[in-house]
């Protein structure tokens, strides 16, 4: 169930920060709940839309090209942030980017276990310099669409948090929630 627009996105909204809880957990996304404290259990970003599709680019066991109709389930709600303020030259940079990291071998595109193992020992500095997990990559790009944001290597509820509390303020531009859950 659309809360809001997002039915009529286009391409000059995007990039959108998409925070993902899932409503049945996974081990290890329940793992992210309990740590963080927190209910996002994933974060990505909109950053295309093609023939009427929108696409984000989400971390998974490697960096991908996922339709958002795929996260469009009964166990998800999505939160969806967006800034009126950021600039067209870095929304572009920011979706150039996405397009360009794509393009790179799967071996430079994996997962950061190690990161969240130091994410769970509170040890920010454990992970692959080279990898990122789901929040990291997201966090690279709010950097670069906000400078003030700063944290390296955020969970999404460190996401979230941010974004609330984040002057100029950012937007939700929108969310979805299963009608049965």
């Amino acid at each position: 169930m659309w809360i809001g627009n997002l039915k009529e996105i286009k391409q000059a909204d995007l990039p959108l920060l998409v925070l993902v809880d899932a409503l049945k957990p996974s081990f290890f996304g329940w793992g992210i709940k309990v740590h963080q404290g927190g209910s996002f259990t994933h974060a990505m970003w909109v950053y295309k839309i093609e023939k009427g599709i929108a696409y984000c680019i989400s971390q998974e066991l490697t960096l991908r090209k996922v339709p958002l109709g795929k996260w469009l389930k009964k166990r998800y709600y999505l939160k969806f942030w967006h800034n009126p303020r950021w600039t067209k030259r870095r929304r572009a940079k920011v979706i150039a980017l996405c397009q360009k990291e794509l393009t790179k071998h799967w071996t430079s595109r994996i997962y950061d276990f190690l990161g969240i193992v130091g994410q769970a020992l509170h040890i920010d500095k454990l992970n692959y310099g080279w990898w990122d997990y789901c929040s990291e990559n997201a966090g690279e790009k709010l950097s670069i669409l906000s400078p003030k944001f700063k944290d390296k290597h955020p969970d999404p509820r460190d996401l979230n948090v941010w974004c609330m509390l984040n002057s100029p303020p950012m937007k939700v531009f929108d969310r979805y929630m299963p009608r049965e859950m």
